[in-house]
Parts: C-alpha cells; sequence; structure tokens
C-alpha cells in the first residue's frame, strides 16, 4: 500500500470531521473579514420630531454602560437634516439620547448592544423630540 492509498483511505474514513473544521475555518475567516470591514467605532442616526421631520442642530448625547452606571457623555450636534454621526466610539453598551431647547425627549431612555467594541452602528430607528407648546 502506497503513502497516496493510505492517505486517502484516512480521509475517506474522516470526511465528516474534515468538512466539520473546514466549515469552522471558512466561518471564521468570514467573521474576520466581516469585523475589518466594520471596526470604524461609528455610531450614526437622526433626530426628528413628532412628524418626522429631521430637527438641525440638536444636541446628541452618547454614553457608555457599564454595570448601570453612565459614563459622561460624548457630545456632538446634528446638521441640517438632523443627521449625526460619531467616530472612533469603542462601546460595547451606550445610551444615545437628543436634546433641543423648545423640545422635550419623547419615550424612554434606550439601551443599545453592538457585537464587538468598535462594530459600526446605524441607530434602527430616529430619536424623536417633541416640539413644546408656547404656554
Amino acid at each position: 500500500m502506497s503513502i497516496g492509498t493510505t492517505l486517502w483511505d484516512i480521509v475517506r474514513r474522516n470526511r465528516g470531521i474534515i468538512i466539520f473544521f473546514a466549515i469552522i475555518g471558512f466561518s471564521i475567516a468570514i467573521w474576520s473579514i466581516y469585523v475589518r470591514a466594520n471596526d470604524d467605532g461609528i455610531i450614526e442616526g437622526r433626530v426628528v420630531d413628532q412628524n418626522g421631520n429631521g430637527i438641525p442642530m440638536a444636541k446628541v448625547l452618547v454614553q457608555k454602560k457599564g454595570y448601570d452606571i453612565l459614563d459622561e457623555p460624548i457630545v456632538t450636534m446634528t446638521d441640517e437634516s438632523g443627521y449625526f454621526r460619531y467616530e472612533d466610539t469603542p462601546m460595547l453598551e451606550f445610551v444615545i439620547s437628543a436634546e433641543k431647547e423648545g423640545y422635550r425627549a419623547e419615550g424612554e431612555r434606550v439601551s443599545y448592544h453592538r457585537y464587538f467594541m468598535r462594530h459600526n452602528y446605524k441607530l434602527p430607528s430616529p430619536l424623536q423630540l417633541v416640539k413644546e407648546e408656547a404656554q
């Protein structure tokens, strides 16, 4: 029996295990590519009013959350269409809120979770502020 025949026989008897490890290796490679393509630490979203219109120059605060304690917020402002963007934010758990004079926050504060510390994250829904009625 030659070495080639012996190796082929081993592969044939253990093909299930070989396929299993090949799938695991392929999955790890794909995940690594995904992480490399999405690791800029970007958090982005939009602040809107009750009609869905973007609120310009609203203050947006993002706070790192850990063990129900919130760190000091990192602050940015929305653009003329109500969009905001943070870059290089290595947070796994965080809370975002928005505020602007003449508006009040709508709803409860929501905690967000990323897959890994610098995962790029777009808020699934906009932050909503409601215009206060003049008295």
